[in-house]
């Protein structure tokens, strides 16, 4: 949305900006409170006028000098005094102005905009641009809000397996990716790619297509209370206009910056859409109060305004409602069938939607255990209202199955299948039962059953870039590299600010040894949310894979500083370890188990860690205890390469090399195509006194990517350091990685 301008938009038309007790008359220039005339100057009254006309957005401070004083050159000094005066005038008591650090400023409040025209201008000008017209004897008001862009958190869920392992160095190298998707807000359609209107690139225009995102809506007030209310009615509406064939729909960026750091025409440009749906909502008695505009982007205008209210039971019927508004302000004509699939509700039991949105809400921004099981607590008891909710059975299969990622507790798996198969049980048709399901299958290795589930899925929502996510990780664990790939990047395609996409297609890559990709992918994360530590973990992890060890630590510093993580620091362990700074990995692998007790991977190289470091007392207990953790993941899925080539290596390292050799031989039957399983047998073979095959392992392994560096540097592989063809293997592909 371009910056709106402070002046009156026509002589015949008077606009009454509402905030608060507050009224701002742009015609006559006068701030009002409570009716009373408040004392500002001209310049203080234009500026409080861009800023309420942006409301929600930041105003470049030399945008808005040049819109306030657009033909005189001033101080910053002079923009400064007109915002101190407005906020004395404001009062502290409503701190509506808000200071965006090196940028400028933004009004913060809701805002209600009235505008009182001639019926022959309104007729001519207005009639098919409004929806909600109110009659009066001369005048007709058009009652609209001026809407903040602040978004509410995104409308996402962890999926199941949440931290990716990725083998590496005779260590568990711990890759963290949010896997985390839209659900039941996850069908976007993709747009074709429009042609860009004159001096606006990326905005088609209206005469192309209505190309449609849809922001997270934003709550007023009490976080707690609304918070997954509006995230629900947010969801809803996405997942209902997905449906409209007329709309190119086109998912939106995620997290608090959208729509708040950039102004709307700014975000229209980088989606490719040229409408864009905004909302927020506040609380008005027991009553939840919902105002809904549409931007047109394209065209520099407001397209249509609307408030709703209903009571809090009373979600379902709202979010009709709002549908219906929206559709006859875009101009829609929905088919029957169109029509018939959006009055369908998923429950008509308003107490059990209630409990499902608070487990969805509990779920999506969960940060330990014990915001899972609140998630599974939620879900449950709408089950117990409405035993034939499916997408309960759904959410509390997906919730069982993130308990299953963090306890690794068979029970919590079989839960999740039962769950699964409950929805589908009620709605063989439901999406996101089948994604639940084949999420499940691809938990316990039944990667071919988890395909064929997320493909199901994907023909009942085939623009769900959740789906594509979770079927390239099918694909991949299948060995279906090219399938793996294509999937994470039709996600992309389909939601190309999520960075949840962009951190699976870089772990893809990281596993597949295409360093140079991943790295590309995890850049592409810190662009977007530069706050978000996961870009920085991933980014780091692939710093380790190439060997550069002292880069990567300065990334996991950082994301450390945004979001202590196990993983975060075993990471980080890593990196101490190949440089020799054994007591440093020590400290890191040993805060990583003290965060994740359960987690073999991080057990496993605190042993490792305690056996470099001259502590063998220590280490030989661990490295048990690893085992032991490892065995119990393999309950649920026996095939799983990764957790095998763990437990050869830790076996190696014991001492007991004939088990190590037929764990890390199941592995490799598994999985042909990661490389790390390559690479570590090629240790365990070293550590069995077989020096030609290791030597062959490690020339394959870095035919197929792997860093030489590694190998350099890691103490396993000390007995080879003397046989010059080492060295020279070295040399031959440091120099073909240079």
């Amino acid at each position: 949305m371009a910056m709106k301008s402070s002046k009156p938009k026509s002589k015949s038309t008077k606009y009454m900006y509402e905030f608060g007790p507050f009224s701002l008359d742009s015609a006559e220039q006068l701030l009002l409170r409570d009716g009373a005339p408040l004392p500002l100057t001209p310049k203080a009254i234009e500026t409080l006028m861009v800023l309420v006309q942006n409301s929600g957005h930041t105003v470049d401070k030399d945008e808005l000098m040049q819109s306030v004083w657009p033909d005189t050159v001033v101080e910053e000094n002079n923009l400064t005094q007109s915002v101190s005066a407005l906020r004395k005038a404001l009062g502290p008591e409503h701190p509506f102005i808000e200071t965006v650090p090196r940028q400028g400023y933004r009004f913060v409040a809701m805002v209600k905009e009235r505008r009182e025209e001639v019926p022959q201008l309104i007729v001519r000008e207005r009639t098919r641009q409004t929806v909600t017209i109110e009659e009066a004897p001369d005048l007709q008001t058009f009652e609209a809000a001026t809407l903040s862009g602040e978004a509410a958190d995104a409308v996402l869920i962890p999926q199941p397996a949440r931290p990716a392992k990725v083998l590496a160095a005779g260590l568990a190298l711990l890759a963290i990716i949010l896997a985390a998707g839209v659900y039941g807000t996850s069908l976007f359609r993709s747009p074709r790619a429009p042609e860009s209107s004159p001096g606006r690139p990326g905005i088609p225009p209206l005469t192309q297509g209505k190309y449609v995102t849809v922001l997270p809506f934003h709550a007023l007030g009490e976080q707690a209370s609304l918070r997954y209310l509006t995230a629900g009615l947010s969801g809803a509406l996405t997942a209902r206009l997905f449906q409209v064939k007329e709309l190119h729909f086109v998912g939106a960026l995620t997290g608090e910056r959208t729509g708040r750091e950039k102004p709307l025409e700014t975000v229209g440009r980088e989606l490719g859409v040229n409408l864009i749906v905004a909302g927020m909502t506040q609380e008005s008695g027991d009553k939840i109060q919902v105002i809904v505009s549409i931007e047109d982007i394209a065209g520099k205008r407001k397209m249509w305004m609307q408030e709703f209210s209903a009571a809090r039971n009373d979600m379902l019927a709202l979010q009709d409602r709002v549908f219906e508004g929206l559709v006859a302000g875009l101009g829609l004509t929905p088919s029957p069938g169109e029509l018939t699939r959006n009055i369908v509700h998923p429950t008509e039991d308003a107490d059990a939607y209630d409990l499902y949105l608070k487990g969805w809400d509990a779920l999506r921004n969960f940060k330990d255990v014990t915001d899972i099981e609140t998630a599974i607590s939620f879900f449950q008891a709408a089950l117990n209202q409405d035993p034939n909710f499916a997408l309960a059975d759904a959410g509390l299969a997906d919730a069982s199955l993130e308990m299953y990622g963090q306890r690794k507790e068979k029970f919590w798996a079989e839960k999740a299948l039962h769950s699964a198969q409950e929805a589908l049980r009620l709605n063989p048709n439901l999406a996101e039962g089948h994604l639940a399901a084949g999420s499940v299958q691809f938990a316990t290795g039944e990667n071919g059953k988890a395909i064929e589930e997320l493909k199901r899925a994907l023909e009942l929502d085939h623009n769900s870039d959740e789906g594509y996510r979770r079927l390239g990780s099918a694909y991949l664990a299948n060995g279906q590299k090219h399938e793996a790939i294509q999937s994470y990047q039709k996600a992309i395609e389909l939601s190309p600010y999520y960075v949840g996409n962009y951190l699976m297609l870089g772990n893809a890559y990281l596993d597949l040894a295409e360093n140079a990709k991943a790295l590309e992918a995890y850049r592409r994360v810190t662009e977007l949310e530069p706050d978000n530590p996961e870009g920085y973990d991933n980014l780091g992890a692939a710093y380790l894979r190439e060997g550069k060890w002292r880069d990567s630590i300065s990334i996991f510093q950082k994301a450390l500083k945004l979001q202590p993580h196990y993983e975060t620091y075993s990471n980080l362990g890593t990196a101490y370890f190949f440089l020799k700074q054994y007591d440093d990995a020590v400290m890191m692998f040993e805060k990583a188990v003290e965060m994740n007790p359960d987690e073999q991977a991080a057990m496993g190289n605190l042993a490792d860690a305690y056996r470099w470091s001259g502590h063998k007392d220590k280490a030989v207990p661990t490295y048990e205890k690893a085992i032991e953790l490892g065995y119990k993941e393999l309950q649920v899925n026996p095939k799983d390469p990764g957790v095998l080539g763990s437990l050869a290596l830790y076996h190696a390292k014991k001492g007991d090399t004939v088990k190590a050799l037929d764990l890390i031989h199941r592995a490799r039957s598994y999985d042909q195509t990661t490389v790390e399983l390559v690479y570590n047998e090629a240790v365990i073979q070293t550590l069995a006194g077989n020096t030609n095959e290791g030597m062959t392992l490690l020339r394959e392994a870095f035919t197929k990517g792997y860093a030489p560096e590694e190998a350099r540097n890691d103490p396993e592989l000390a007995s080879l350091r003397s046989d010059p063809d080492f060295e020279k293997l070295l040399e031959q592909f440091a120099s073909k990685s240079n």
